[in-house]
């Protein structure tokens, strides 16, 4: 874990933080065209490098939908080695976008590097931001690409919409939480830190409309996001790192009714779909959210004329089994 992580400033006083993000950030008065990307090495086909919407990650789709929400003119791309150069220009030159939002983990940053140089080498006046992990754990490795403007450390869901804004709005880009940013002169403006969003239900579904061009097979598998962190301090995990970033509970999940709302949403624009993979570090981290989302879930699905499975990741507690905790 880089040791920066422990040096940048963290505000701990939630209200101050949350603060800074300002209601009417939610709806700038123009309207921007935003490109976002996500890049795949192990790629179902070069059309559709996704086999299923299970292969769909949540932090940059969540990302995606804040920006479509906003009214932002938002153009999602699955990019590879082989494609990007195309995809790119094509885009560029045509819808003439003034952001890109990146995400990569630490094996993908080789490809995301070589995308952002192709952004600026085609308009320089783009403003690029890297989200994810390599940007949260490396941040020093990542904030040093000249083809960066900044990066987001942590969860970036105020923070976008703060961005999105003042670059609507003409203004200059700074004091935006949880982003380190390049200043004119070289430097590096390392804001506080947001503590983490505990109200995980004010989180927009994922917009499975900006994939669509992107699954091959989108009504065979669905993920539905439960929660956001683990518990757990697994060494070969980044989560017991990721749980350092920021202030506040880092353990969350949503009530079992806003993830029903989400389910009908997705069975309604799929009405084939059968499988569904409820999304979540281990759902055994709290027996009784588990317990209350299960008997919801069955309420629900004895409601289907064509019942719908389940998957989930389950880390079982030794209260499920009858023993003493």
């Amino acid at each position: 874990m880089d040791e920066n992580l422990l040096n940048t400033q963290i505000d701990t006083s939630s209200f101050t933080a949350l603060d800074l993000i300002k209601p009417e950030y939610n709806n700038p008065n123009r309207k921007l065209d935003i490109g976002v990307v996500y890049t795949q090495d192990d790629c179902f086909s070069k059309d559709k490098p996704l086999e299923t919407s299970l292969d769909i990650p949540f932090g940059i789709s969540i990302i995606s939908s804040i920006l479509k929400k906003q009214g932002h003119h938002v153009r999602f791309f699955v990019l590879t080695n082989d494609t990007y150069e195309e995809h790119l220009s094509d885009y560029i030159n045509k819808e003439k976008p003034e952001l890109f939002c990146l995400t990569s983990v630490s094996s993908q940053y080789w490809l995301v590097h070589k995308i952002a140089k192709e952004i600026k080498n085609l308009d320089p006046s783009i403003f690029t931001i890297l989200g994810g992990h390599h940007a949260s754990l490396a941040p020093d490795n990542a904030i040093s690409s000249p083809y960066l403007d900044a990066i987001c450390m942590g969860e970036g869901d105020h923070s976008i919409k703060m961005l999105s804004h003042l670059i609507s709005e003409g203004e200059e880009v700074k004091g935006i939480p949880n982003l380190w940013i390049k200043r004119k002169d070289g430097s590096v403006e390392k804001n506080l830190r947001l503590p983490f969003e505990e109200d995980l239900d004010k989180l927009p579904f994922v917009d499975h409309e900006l994939w669509a061009d992107w699954v091959a097979y989108p009504d065979q598998y669905v993920s539905v996001l439960v929660g956001r962190g683990c518990p757990f301090q697994c060494t070969y995990c980044s989560n017991h790192a990721m749980a350092k970033l920021s202030t506040g509970k880092y353990v969350r999940y949503r009530s079992p009714q806003n993830m029903i709302a989400e389910i009908q949403s997705v069975c309604d624009r799929f009405p084939n779909l059968r499988n569904i993979y409820l999304e979540v570090e281990t759902i055994g981290a709290n027996i009784y959210i588990a317990n209350d989302l299960f008997e919801q879930l069955a309420q629900w699905n004895e409601k289907m004329t064509d019942p719908i499975e389940f998957g989930m990741n389950i880390a079982f507690n030794k209260a499920w089994l009858g023993e003493s905790k």
